[in-house]
């Protein structure tokens, strides 16, 4: 027995429900997924490792060191703190890194690792969107250099959390 036209407009009002249900839980599935393996807030939170000031001091770059464990090497989380709006944002995430070097070029332009980053124009270095990245460890406070007196706010507390050749 063939279905009349109602019957019709019922089945295709179901499967129009039924895609909309399926594209709206697949756009839900999608963005999860961005959230936990592509965006740079989400990245983990870790241990303060130091804080160093922008030469104006209206900036301060926090560096953070998370440890994968059994998954991997550590890496490292970058945040720019804004000291008059008191805003937090993550603008740098490397992996493998320890304790990157972090240098402020001027007030608006910083080093971190082997990246230079304008925080005025909104610049951000994640590791995973690099199609250029290689595994290595970037230039660090390790390798000899330190910050200077003008620069160092915070000591790093490694303690034994951060191994010494963890690579």
């Amino acid at each position: 027995m063939e279905p009349d036209g109602t019957d019709k407009k019922v089945l295709q009002g179901c499967k129009r429900i039924f895609i909309c249900i399926v594209s709206v839980f697949l756009i839900i599935i999608g963005l999860v997924i961005y959230n936990i393996f592509y965006n740079i807030n989400s990245v983990p939170k870790g241990k303060l490792i130091r804080s160093i000031e922008s030469p104006n001091k209206n900036y301060i770059i926090n560096t953070y060191y998370s440890d994968s464990g059994a998954l991997g090497d550590a890496g490292v989380r970058g945040e720019l703190y804004e000291t008059k709006r008191q805003k937090r944002k993550n603008i740098y995430y490397n992996y493998p890194d320890l304790d990157p070097y972090v240098e402020w070029l001027n007030n608006s332009e910083v080093v971190i690792g082997n990246q230079q980053l304008n925080i005025l124009k909104g610049e951000t270095y994640d590791w995973r969107r690099d199609p250029n990245w290689k595994k290595e460890v970037p230039k660090q406070f390790r390798d000899g250099q330190s910050p200077s007196r003008s620069q160092r706010m915070a000591e790093p507390s490694l303690g034994s959390d951060i191994p010494d050749n963890i690579f």
